[in-house]
């Protein structure tokens, strides 16, 4: 199974690309930049409160702790909220 961490792959494009294409046993390339935007929407979703981000990152703690403790995967410091 391969897990992505979001926030790696915003991070390292290029590595975690080439680890996408070594589980899938394919051959690494170089992405290209869309020529057209992508996801280009006028929509917005508002910000959570501090109280719901509070709530959420309660309720998903151990999950998030749990999930750490399973693979290396998962770069826990890319998730501040979950720390500690």
């Amino acid at each position: 199974m391969l897990i992505l961490q979001y926030e790696r792959c915003r991070r390292d494009v290029q590595s975690e690309l080439e680890r996408t294409c070594r589980f899938l046993g394919l051959e690494p390339f170089e992405p290209v930049a869309p020529s057209l935007p992508v996801n280009d929407s006028s929509y917005s979703i508002p910000p959570l409160t501090p109280v719901d981000r509070a709530n959420l990152c309660r309720y998903f703690r151990d999950d998030v702790h749990q999930l750490c403790e399973q693979t290396d995967d998962i770069t826990p410091a890319l998730w501040p909220d979950f720390i500690g």
